[in-house]
């Protein structure tokens, strides 16, 4: 089968839409990733806080 010009555009068009596509969709999933990463950070750096507050308040555990 022999295409057209035209038919090779429309669909040289649609793969340039799905690797947009692709790409956004890979990048959302790495901004996800980054921000659950982050969150974990910050609640060890809370966690942190805490115990020492109680460490503080407490003494240091025997």
């Amino acid at each position: 089968m022999i295409k057209t010009i035209e038919e090779l555009e429309q669909e040289s068009d649609a793969l340039e839409q799905m690797i947009r596509e692709t790409d956004a969709s890979i990048a959302y999933h790495q901004a996800e990733a980054l921000k659950e990463s982050g969150n974990r950070i910050v609640l060890r750096q809370e966690l942190d806080a805490v115990e020492s507050a109680l460490i503080s308040a407490l003494g240091e555990p025997s």
